[in-house]
C-alpha cells in the first residue's frame, strides 16, 4: 500500500478491494484472491475512501483539494473528477443517478451529475454531514451528522429532510442493511 492507508471498500462484485492512501494521493487495487496490488491510481490530495456506487464506480474522497475522483470499478480507469471547492465527506450514488457528497462544513449534501461536473441541487443536513447511504428501497437518505450527533432522514425525491433522529457522540460513516425476515 501506500503512505497512511485509509478506508477500505469492495467492489461490487467482490473482485477488487480499493485502498485509499492518504499520504501518498493515490489508491492501491487489490485482487481479492490473489492478495496482490493490480493497480495504482494517482488521485487528489489526500483521498480517504474509494465509495462504492451501485453504478460501478468508486468515489474517492480528495479532502486537501477538495476534489472526488471517480474510477470505473470493472476498467479501473479514471471517468471523472469533481471539482466541489469544499472538503468532501463521504460518497454515495444515489436512485436518482446523481452523486451524493456529504459537506461538513456547510452541514449539507452537494447532488453532482454523475456524468458532468455539474452540481444539480443541495440537500440541507446537519452540523457536520458526513456519511451517506440509501436504504433498500431507494426512496430514503441517512445522513450522520459528526457535529450535530444526528442522522438527518432525507426524502430522496423531494431532497428534504424529513427527520433527525439523535445518536451518540461524532456519527461517522453508515452502511444500509437489509432487516433479516423472522
Amino acid at each position: 500500500m501506500g503512505r497512511a492507508p485509509s478506508e477500505v471498500t469492495f467492489s461490487a462484485d467482490g473482485r477488487y478491494g480499493f485502498v485509499a492512501n492518504t499520504h501518498s494521493g493515490n489508491v492501491s487495487v487489490v485482487d481479492v484472491k490473489t492478495r496482490e496490488v493490480v493497480r495504482t491510481i494517482t488521485v487528489g490530495d489526500s483521498p480517504v475512501g474509494a465509495w462504492q456506487g451501485s453504478n460501478g464506480v468508486a468515489y474517492v474522497d480528495n479532502e486537501v483539494d477538495g476534489t472526488i475522483t471517480a474510477i470505473d470499478t470493472r476498467s479501473l480507469d479514471i471517468v471523472q473528477t469533481y471539482r466541489l471547492g469544499f472538503t468532501p465527506g463521504m460518497v454515495g450514488y444515489g436512485p436518482d443517478g446523481n452523486v451524493w457528497v456529504a459537506d461538513s462544513y456547510n452541514a449539507k449534501v452537494a447532488i453532482r451529475s454523475a456524468s458532468a461536473d455539474t452540481q444539480v441541487g443541495v440537500v440541507l443536513a446537519g452540523a457536520g454531514a458526513h456519511g451517506v447511504v440509501f436504504n433498500g428501497d431507494q426512496k430514503t437518505a441517512y445522513v450522520s451528522n459528526q457535529e450535530g450527533n444526528t442522522v438527518s432522514v432525507i426524502d430522496v425525491e423531494t431532497r428534504k429532510a424529513v427527520a433527525t433522529i439523535p445518536v451518540g457522540l461524532k456519527p461517522n460513516g453508515m452502511a444500509w442493511r437489509k432487516k433479516p425476515a423472522n
